[in-house]
């Protein structure tokens, strides 16, 4: 009954915390293009139609600060039968459909321009009757089968693959699913993951595996990112709980990308389920130094050295999202006094209000419909009331949304203060790419 309740506070949780798109519309025409602004609470997305209804859209973000550029977040390419998408990472969809609007498919690629899937749809009578997965290889996948009454109602669905018993299995219910984990786990040796999870993801979905526990991905560090931006700054990150390996690197790309395309160290805290991480962050919260922690510690030491040492005047701009924070924190205790002295640490709804304590120096960034900063309820309130020795800013407003879900970093409220200070990063340092 407990993991039923927590489940669907975590369904309601993701529900609400997508963007409520409300509020006001208005049109207007400028030169030949005609432009549509949605007009949410301190953000406007803008639909730009140039030449033609639905040719060359772009989708533009306002953040929430005055005065500051337009965010892109995607741009749409329309050409006979086929549509490009192109998001803020560079990545690129491309939609196509066949002269007869029977087959339509779906290629996805990194911001390299490596193909990374395909997903083949055939129709008939406008209605979707089998869909099929590939691998960047064009291995097929998964695919699926779907049968319509005479009505049109989809009344079946069918999904093979190439693990054709546990198929079966979860189609008769006769699976529950820790058996499956635990079947899907012995597949693994000699089997193709891909085709494993994509077949996991399409029974119980992305969001159920991740509380569950699913994506277990190890500890591990790296750099994303097209150079360092010079010889004496360097910018690392940390992610909090329930984050997949790819999350943290949309993260860790988002702040490449918003920093002028400079690297960006970062440490991955792999997630092991939602109870799981809740229960080791409680000993974290409160001073136990976790490995990712230490490892942490070691990269600062690491990218202090490449700079030239204690005495080479670097410094290292540390952004630390929730738990992370609290890792930030007992990993400065790994540090020397000259070490902690060369960190900038940024951490963004963080359970904690860290302070100075020989760093170089350190803001809290709260948005106030974050519920986790109330975790810390002393260093909140001192941050509200405005007590001079705080270091807590405070971003939005209530009225914006919903109260206590405005945590994730990819909320209109933390991606606008990621674009702010990029922008503060690239006037200050420049930055290793011409654009963004």
């Amino acid at each position: 009954m407990n993991t039923f309740f927590v489940m669907l506070f975590f369904n309601l949780f993701f529900m609400f915390s997508r963007w409520n798109v409300a509020a006001s519309e208005e049109c207007y025409d400028l030169a030949e293009i005609q432009a549509k602004n949605l007009i949410m609470t301190d953000n406007i997305v803008t639909e730009f139609y140039e030449s033609g209804e639905f040719e060359g859209l772009i989708k533009q973000q306002f953040t929430i600060v005055d005065n500051e550029d337009p965010v892109l977040i995607s741009k749409y390419v329309y050409e006979d039968k086929t549509t490009v998408m192109f998001d803020a990472f560079d990545n690129k969809i491309i939609f196509t459909e066949n002269e007869n609007a029977e087959i339509s498919l779906i290629e996805k690629y990194d911001s390299k321009g490596e193909l990374i899937s395909k997903e083949n749809f055939i129709l008939e009578d406008s209605r979707v009757v089998e869909k099929t997965f590939e691998d960047e290889k064009g291995n097929v996948l998964v695919c699926e089968r779907y049968l319509y009454d005479n009505q049109g109602i989809l009344i079946d669905k069918k999904i093979y693959s190439n693990i054709l018993e546990l198929s079966e299995n979860i189609e008769k219910d006769n699976t529950t699913t820790s058996e499956m984990f635990s079947y899907l786990n012995g597949l693994l040796s000699g089997q193709d993951l891909p085709s494993i999870q994509e077949l996991a993801e399409t029974y119980c979905g992305p969001l159920y595996l991740l509380m569950a526990g699913y994506y277990n991905y190890p500890l591990e560090d790296g750099v994303f990112g097209f150079g360092e931006v010079n010889e004496k700054v360097r910018i690392t990150f940390i992610n909090g709980i329930l984050n997949r390996n790819r999350d943290c690197m949309e993260t860790t790309k988002l702040i490449s990308k918003t920093h002028g395309g400079t690297n960006v160290h970062y440490i991955y805290r792999p997630t092991t389920g939602w109870a799981n991480d809740l229960l080791s962050s409680v000993p974290v919260r409160f001073g136990f130094v976790s490995p990712q922690a230490t490892l942490l510690a070691n990269n600062w030491k690491e990218l202090i050295a490449e700079m030239g040492g204690v005495d080479s005047d670097g410094i290292i701009i540390h952004y630390a999202h929730s738990i992370g924070a609290s890792d930030t924190w007992n990993a400065r205790t790994l540090l020397t006094a000259e070490e902690k002295s060369m960190i900038r640490v940024i951490t963004i709804g963080s359970p904690i209000m860290i302070h100075k304590d020989g760093l170089h120096s350190v803001v809290n960034y709260v948005s106030v419909r974050d519920g986790v900063s109330l975790l810390d309820p002393f260093g909140y309130y001192r941050g509200h009331y405005q007590d001079p020795d705080s270091n807590v800013v405070f971003l939005g407003n209530w009225r914006d949304g919903w109260p206590i879900i405005d945590h994730p970093i990819y909320s209109p409220t933390y991606m606008a203060l990621l674009y702010k200070l990029g922008n503060e990063f690239i006037e200050k340092f420049g930055r290793v790419l011409k654009s963004n």
